[in-house]
């Protein structure tokens, strides 16, 4: 029983300490490069790849194939704050999982109208 509850204790332990050593960074998984799907309403409008990077303290900072740069904060459980894009764009997002980012945004005249980047990671 003590040999038990010895080695229940030791493992514990290990466990502790080295969760406790490393200094973990939530935005390291969705880093990396991926293929995106431009879509209007029901309308493909065009393919590419886009990258996503760590800025700053607690942001990301995507950019997309042409030039587009999205400096944007990032939540831990993957939502993307809506931002201005320029003067007529607000686009916000969220990480679905590892491997899959949407990012929908809309002109800010007509909020009505559909866009998205439909985006899967192709390399870490």
């Amino acid at each position: 029983m003590k040999k038990s509850i010895l080695f229940l204790l030791t493992i514990s332990m290990l466990i502790i300490f080295n969760s406790c050593g490393k200094d973990y960074d939530y935005r390291d998984k969705w880093v990396g490069e991926y293929e995106y799907e431009h879509w209007h309403g029901p309308y493909l409008h065009g393919t590419g790849t886009l990258s996503v990077n760590k800025y700053g303290q607690d942001s990301i900072l995507i950019t997309i194939g042409n030039g587009v740069l999205l400096n944007s904060q990032v939540h831990k459980n993957g939502d993307i704050e809506l931002c201005k894009l320029d003067w007529d764009y607000r686009i916000g997002g969220s990480f679905k999982n590892r491997n899959y980012l949407e990012l929908p945004y809309y002109l800010y005249y007509y909020p009505e109208d559909n866009y998205i980047y439909k985006c899967k990671k192709i390399k870490e």
